[in-house]
């Protein structure tokens, strides 16, 4: 026998399950088409603008009443109740129902989120309302299977079944579906059946504004980058070098060495040393210390333009100088502009989120609702690092954190760093803090932030902070259009285009039949652009988002943030030539006038004063005459005193003169009578040669 072909097989698949369906359809297709006829279904939401607008305050026992939903209860209310249930209405009538009335009544779940996807679907899945087990993670070993799924009895008939529980008119214990943002996962498929998909829901990427210039390290080295250290010092060298020969052949300096060292015959040292100054020094450069400057100028400035200085080597050797230097600048040029740009391309070197592929590698943070749990436990609950948050290990995981867990299971290179939330807004106690102008969460204190505000206020441990969120598209453009219109200003924006999309739709408790007849009604209210009119409404559209990064597809665009550390250091380098300018053309001429000015008052007035001097010492004739008779007087005086003094000279000099005299008088008649003595003796005795003549040198010296 031969085996079937393809096609073959293909048909028979087809056959065997109309076949296996056709029991279904043919016993029960007056029960699908009416089984919502005459019936009143309590449906659980949860408070998601703008999608469920709800004010939780007027809800009372979970049950919302329309007041609570106000004059817009959001997207999906709106859709529920002015589309669907009219249709769902509709169908009664065509299908000739004893009862065409269908009824909604709204309730939420009784735990502290009120948001929460993850607990309307697990009540859904209990069959309870029960708050004991609202927060509880949906099936388990203990649970492998809903209770609803073979508990459900079906929506109550219109009129009865008031309450949450407590109420006997009620047929089921439970929720009979649930509608929000839900998203259609496949943690959920076992779970609940869903409805078609009423509108498409993306994720996207929320983070603060990046500043216009941040100084950190990695901005302001960004420009330098694609050369290495060593590349960046070799340029520099040369730079010196070159900026050390143009002093050397251009500036004059040889010349000026030449002439203090080479001594000429027939041309004086002052002379040699003008004409190799003025030989060998190029005009074009300034003399004395400024040359200095001037050829340093001249090296640094050709690596920018050749010709912008606006000089030229005149000397051979300055010349060759130039032209390797000019051919060394341009392949360097050349290199940086060529490998600039592939560099750069590569945002993971950059200190921005562009897109959700940056928080991957565990850069930044993210911020989702969901749990807390112990990331370095060796067998933690979850994967990634978990960072912190105000959030608990009962909280259920959100479709965002989901979602990150499900891109690290599948790709072993990512690791997020995770903060957990319970809400998306913030809640000071059961009441949600609304922003104002003059009231910020980031200022209430005892306030549990929420997702928004976390990222807002850069709430961390101190050490790290939140740098991004992720969360629904149309819920992040309505929530940053609201707070723009409160501020003024985009306090947050989206970062990268949208990503992850999912379907919403409406849950139901499993094997029931109203998943068909809703998604008919739903899908009948889609056409004519219904839904496109509500996001138009809401603002909810791509062009109504305000508050976005515009980083271009296509490659990474240069701007302003990426380059800050360009501005930085060209607005320094000005900022200091602006204020060298500023002080030698203004302060310091102002400064050497004051100078000049005191020096010239303190001679003024030294001038004044010796005028004042001189006018007082200026005497009349009558004071002169008198002041030269004293003089004269005075005078006289002292030639008398003198003349007395010279006389009383001649006195004492006539009495010391006689005194003289008469001493010398008795000295000759002693003399005399001692040479008669001497003859005397040398009659009688012989005389020593000696002593005679002593007494003759001593008579003579006497």
């Amino acid at each position: 026998m031969q085996p079937c072909p393809q096609q073959c097989r293909s048909t028979i698949g087809r056959m065997m399950f109309a076949l296996a369906l056709l029991p279904f359809f043919c016993s029960g297709q007056e029960d699908f088409r009416t089984a919502h006829c005459g019936k009143k279904f309590r449906i659980l939401t949860h408070e998601q603008p703008p999608f469920m607008i709800i004010d939780t305050a007027l809800c009372v026992n979970q049950k919302c009443p329309p007041e609570a939903f106000g004059e817009d209860g959001g997207l999906t209310y709106n859709f529920v109740m002015n589309d669907v249930l009219r249709y769902l209405k509709l169908y009664c009538q065509e299908e000739n129902a004893p009862d065409p009335n269908v009824e909604f009544e709204w309730y939420l779940a009784p735990t502290e989120d009120k948001s929460s996807t993850n607990t309307i679907i697990n009540m859904l899945c209990r069959g309870k309302f029960d708050s004991a087990e609202a927060g509880t993670r949906g099936i388990n070993q203990d649970m492998p299977i809903c209770p609803s799924s073979t508990e459900y009895d079906g929506p109550s008939p219109v009129g009865t079944c008031h309450l949450a529980y407590g109420d006997q008119t009620c047929v089921s214990t439970g929720a009979d579906f649930a509608v929000g943002a839900i998203h259609v996962l496949r943690q959920h498929l076992d779970m609940v059946d869903f409805s078609l998909p009423y509108m498409t829901e993306s994720q996207v990427v929320v983070k603060r504004p990046d500043p216009l210039f941040t100084v950190s390290a990695s901005r302001l080295l960004t420009i330098f980058r694609p050369f290495t250290g060593l590349l960046w010092f070799t340029i520099i060298v040369e730079v010196l070098i070159v900026w050390i020969l143009i002093m050397l052949t251009e500036a004059g300096v040889i010349g000026h060495l030449f002439a203090r060292t080479e001594k000429v015959k027939h041309i004086t040292k002052k002379k040699r040393k003008r004409k190799a100054g003025e030989s060998l020094r190029n005009v074009a450069i300034a003399g004395g210390i400024h040359a200095i400057y001037d050829s340093f100028f001249w090296s640094m400035g050709s690596a920018f333009d050749p010709g912008g200085p606006g000089k030229a080597p005149t000397t051979v050797s300055g010349r060759f100088i130039m032209l390797a230097h000019w051919f060394f600048l341009v392949v360097m040029a050349a290199t940086y502009t060529g490998s600039v740009g592939p560099f750069l391309s590569d945002s993971a070197d950059l200190d921005i989120i562009q897109s959700f592929n940056d928080l991957k590698g565990g850069r930044y943070s993210v911020v989702v609702r969901g749990p807390t749990w112990d990331s370095h436990h060796p067998n933690p609950d979850y994967l990634g690092s978990f960072e912190g948050g105000n959030s608990d290990t009962t909280v259920s995981p959100s479709a965002q954190f989901t979602l990150l867990q499900a891109t690290m299971r599948n790709d072993f290179s990512s690791n997020f760093k995770i903060y957990t939330t319970i809400n998306m807004h913030s809640f000071i106690g059961d009441q949600r803090i609304v922003m104002t102008p003059d009231n910020s969460p980031c200022d209430v204190e005892g306030a549990r932030l929420g997702a928004y505000d976390m990222v807002l206020c850069k709430t961390g441990d101190g050490v790290t902070e939140p740098d991004s969120l992720i969360y629904d598209a149309h819920a992040v453009v309505y929530e940053l259009g609201k707070r723009k219109e409160v501020d003024g200003k985009c306090n947050l924006i989206t970062a990268g285009s949208y990503f992850n999309p999912s379907g919403l739709a409406f849950a139901f408790p499993k094997n029931t039949s109203f998943p068909q007849i809703f998604s008919r009604a739903i899908e009948r209210s889609r056409t004519g652009g219904k839904i496109d009119a509500y996001k138009a409404k809401y603002k909810i559209r791509d062009e109504d988002n305000e508050c976005f990064d515009d980083v271009p597809s296509g490659g990474l665009v240069m701007t302003i943030a990426l380059l800050s550390g360009l501005f930085v250091i060209t607005g320094v380098v000005v900022i200091i030539a602006l204020v060298m300018g500023f002080v030698f053309r203004v302060i310091w001429p102002i400064f050497c006038a004051k100078l000049d000015a005191a020096a010239l008052a303190e001679i003024e007035a030294a001038e004044a004063a010796q005028n004042e001097e001189e006018e007082e010492e200026e005497e009349t004739p009558e004071q002169i005459t008198m002041n030269l008779l004293n003089h004269a007087y005075e005078e006289s005086t002292k030639l008398e005193e003198l003349a007395e003094g010279l006389a009383e000279s001649a006195r004492r000099a006539e009495q010391r003169a006689d005194d003289q005299l008469n001493q010398y008088s008795a000295f000759l008649q002693a003399a005399s009578k001692k040479n008669l003595n001497t003859t005397a003796a040398a009659s009688a005795s012989p005389a020593n040669p000696d002593e005679v003549a002593g007494d003759l040198v001593y008579t003579n010296q006497t």
